[in-house]
């Protein structure tokens, strides 16, 4: 039987992921790498010049509900204190703010910010303020900045010092940080800023969760989460809860040696914490790691560096409504860089089933960034939104877009992998076209807008792919990215 060549779809244009088709097959082995479905194509929205701008944005962004990102540079702006910026769905970047530095205003924001109901905007400083260990600031729907607070330590009495993560709010307005430094045996602790500008300080005591370089999240109950490092049992950190009477708990110590470093934590739906190390992880460049809610610790992934993965990761991923781990890594990938170790940096993906793909390697040239420090932002069509320190036109970082292909894209990836299986011996020529068919029949479903049928044929597809399992003609390395790529488009559709 003549093998039916690939249909070529006119209303799409049908294109190779970033990830090279010769790469899908490891021969002697019969894998079958299947391309992420998600974000694969990046596009600069800006590259920082320092020219009455932001320097090294170093914070993870926040959406608007219109869409509109904020965020801040650790340098830069007009006097070169950093800066607080916004960037508007036309990918128009604005200068929200220009820090002055010591004595009268904050310094070098390393945290994000947070947004309430009416649009104001909260943050925090490490440096600067009137006593030059940080402030926490407000800056209005019209640009004017406040310092809401100056944090000072003098011998044993003050509100501790140096602010390195950011803010989050609650439905009453209250702030929640942490600071890194102050009374207690870890050195810092978590406080809240409530809406009559009192400042109430948690400390952790005896319980040594180690230095606080983040800033902690809070569940629906109001309980605070969050890491240190250098604490714990072992010295290489913890994660650790402050219940709503902010008793502490050490819930996972990690081990030595590793580190989340500036990582917080993040919480799906189901309270499973999500976080990272810097370093550590079977191959010494950083993990990620799950936290179940009866304290269950799980590695999902260690990174092994360039050129095939990313190294030290510096921010927590983020989770969406499937399942699936988004994140950054500060160095590896394919690029030429060498800052941390070798590698420009990449976002990466884990998806449900607990496998990483490279979504993007970062490659430090003009139109495109270099080391990721911070995580990343999701909108309502899986685009990711992220910040790299370096690179980008002046080399002083950029904002970036990681935008999905087309449902009918990521089919066609499918059938490059089937193809593949072919080429290889594994797929008869009639098995082949089988197969190629189903997908091809969704593709003409979704140009024809069509969606519900073009799911219901790339589950024909699944039904066939188990049905070669089961008759050995396809092992489980082989049958399991096939399904996983499909599920994947099927769940574009819905």
């Amino acid at each position: 039987m003549t093998k039916i060549p690939k249909v070529q779809i006119s209303r799409i244009c049908l294109r190779k992921a970033p990830v090279a088709l010769a790469a899908l097959v490891a021969l002697g082995l019969g894998l079958v790498a299947i391309p992420s479905a998600k974000a694969q194509t990046l596009t600069v929205l800006h590259s920082f010049t320092g020219n009455g701008d932001g320097i090294q944005p170093m914070a993870p962004l926040i959406m608007d509900e219109a869409g509109n990102l904020y965020g801040t540079t650790y340098y830069g702006g007009n006097i070169g204190f950093g800066a607080v910026f916004k960037v508007d769905t036309s990918g128009s970047e604005g200068l929200l703010y220009s820090f002055a530095g010591p004595l009268s205003d904050g310094a070098n924001p390393s945290g994000g910010v947070a947004r309430d109901k009416a649009g104001n905007l909260y943050g925090t400083t490490p440096f600067g303020g009137e006593f030059t260990y940080g402030t926490i600031f407000k800056l209005d729907t019209s640009g004017n900045e406040t310092v809401l607070l100056n944090f000072y330590f003098y011998g044993s009495s003050g509100n501790g010092l140096y602010v390195n993560g950011g803010l989050i709010i609650d439905k009453a307005g209250n702030l929640y940080g942490t600071t890194r430094a102050g009374d207690g045996p870890s050195g810092g602790g978590v406080f809240e800023f409530d809406t009559s500008g009192t400042l109430y300080q948690f400390n952790f005591g005896s319980v040594n969760v180690g230095v606080l370089l983040a800033g902690v999240i809070m569940d629906k109950a109001g309980n605070l989460y969050g890491t240190g490092t250098f604490g714990g049992d072992f010295g290489g950190g913890s994660v650790f809860k402050l219940d709503t009477s902010r008793n502490a708990t050490v819930l996972y110590s990690l081990p030595d040696g590793s580190g989340p470093m500036y990582a917080g934590v993040f919480m799906d739906r189901a309270g499973n914490l999500y976080g990272t190390t810097t370093q550590g992880g079977a191959f010494g460049r950083g993990t990620v790691f799950k936290l179940d809610p009866f304290g269950k610790a799980t590695v999902l992934h260690s990174f092994a560096g360039p050129p095939g993965d990313g190294a030290f990761p510096w921010a927590a991923p983020i989770v969406d409504e499937r399942g699936n781990l988004y994140g950054t890594t500060y160095a590896g990938g394919t690029g030429t860089c060498n800052f941390d170790g070798p590698g420009c940096g990449t976002v990466y993906e884990i998806d449900r089933y607990g496998n990483e793909t490279v979504l993007h390697s970062f490659a430090g040239s003009p139109d495109d960034g270099a080391a990721p420090v911070a995580g990343l932002v999701m909108d309502k069509a899986d685009n990711l939104y992220g910040t790299t320190e370096a690179g980008g036109a002046d080399d002083w970082g950029t904002v970036f877009k990681l935008s999905p292909p087309t449902p009918q894209q990521a089919t066609q990836t499918i059938i490059d992998a089937v193809n593949a299986l072919y080429s290889q011996g594994v797929l008869s020529s009639g098995e082949d076209n089988a197969l190629v068919l189903r997908l091809q029949k969704a593709i003409s479903l979704m140009n024809a807008g069509r969606d519900d049928g073009a799911a219901q044929s790339l589950r024909a597809f699944i039904r066939e792919v188990l049905d070669s399992l089961r008759r050995g003609v396809l092992s489980p390395s082989q049958a399991e990215p096939l399904m996983r790529a499909a599920e994947a488009v099927i769940a574009q559709l819905s």
